[in-house]
């Protein structure tokens, strides 16, 4: 048996196993158990997601808040939570259709400047373009000259202090309403401090760049994730200390799980204190099942509960990465 299953009080792999989802049972027993299987990669929630993209590879957002904040790209949202499941979660890549789609509409909202805009007007938006540009590289687009024309962009938008802002969260606006999102981008003050919410957001896209997993710009923001772990963030956006352990999958905003999963791929180990402390919330933190609590209580109960398989899957494999 692996170290990192004999650590935990509670064996999770029953529990893991219990799910009826083919793809996630895979999983489990090729990243967890090590054995080798054949995968059908479709199931229905790619089917219903690969039923709904239009002809120019977006997705349509259906919502009221379309009408009252034109000037956002409402299907850039929309599309964003696609291919997060479909190359997150399914592993797909340029291969299949629906993503080479998909990544065409994605480039075409990149700007001049090297940058993805949109989800907020014509706002800068550091941490979703970090998103952007981690899918579409585990999407196979690694070497395409947009996606280094990003990650310089990335890079130019730093703070002074080696991490990233939302730089519409840096400034005090009576009234957020359509015309701030339409406006000229607002352009952060370099001397204020990072926000632990975008720096781990961009951090990923560092993570997976095997051109810059090991930079000094990508070393830097990985310290500063490293030292606000537990802690409140600089500015209002998710900023409770609780969000660190609201955890998704594939994922979205920053957690311990998405900081821990960057911070291994960038070199780091359990020999850190910081990651040390991470690793023994995880193990204080097992419930009777063998899983862990996502901190999302509200909708359909079996999603919910296939849900925290998933991230179950997801804590596990981060475990063997850093205890094996």
């Amino acid at each position: 048996m692996d170290n990192w299953i004999k650590i935990l009080t509670v064996n999770p792999i029953k529990s893991l196993l219990s799910s009826r989802d083919d793809i996630l049972t895979h999983y489990v027993e090729r990243d967890l158990l090590d054995k080798t299987n054949d995968k059908n990669i479709y199931n229905k929630e790619i089917d219903l997601i690969i039923k709904r993209q239009q002809s120019n590879g977006s997705w349509i957002f259906r919502s009221s808040s379309v009408k009252k904040y034109p000037s956002i790209n409402h299907n850039l949202v929309e599309t964003f939570k696609s291919i997060r499941i479909l190359v997150g979660k399914y592993e797909m890549d340029k291969s299949f259709d629906v993503i080479s789609k998909c990544a065409d509409y994605i480039f075409d909202c990149q700007t001049s400047e090297g940058d993805f805009r949109g989800i907020l007007g014509n706002q800068y938006m550091p941490y979703y373009c970090g998103l952007f540009v981690e899918y579409l590289i585990r999407a196979g687009y690694e070497d395409d000259e947009r996606i280094t024309q990003a990650m310089n962009w990335l890079i130019s938008s730093k703070q002074n202090d080696g991490g990233w802002v939302v730089p519409l969260q840096t400034v005090k606006i009576n009234k957020l309403d359509d015309q701030t999102y339409a406006s000229d981008p607002i352009i952060a003050d370099k001397s204020l401090p990072f926000s632990h919410l975008a720096t781990g957001m961009v951090l990923r896209a560092f993570a997976v760049h095997s051109g810059f997993q090991k930079c000094d710009v990508t070393i830097k923001a990985a310290e500063l994730i490293k030292s606000r772990f537990f802690k409140s963030d600089n500015y209002n956006d998710r900023k409770s200390p609780g969000y660190w352990t609201k955890f998704q999958y594939p994922y979205w905003w920053t957690t311990l799980l998405s900081s821990l999963d960057s911070l291994y791929d960038i070199g780091f180990t359990i020999k850190d204190r910081d990651i040390e402390k991470c690793i023994e919330w995880l193990l204080i933190n097992q419930d009777d099942s063998g899983l862990w609590t996502t901190a999302y209580d509200k909708g359909d109960k079996d999603k919910l509960e296939l849900n925290r398989l998933w991230i179950g899957y997801n804590i596990c494999k981060i475990l063997k990465l850093y205890l094996n």
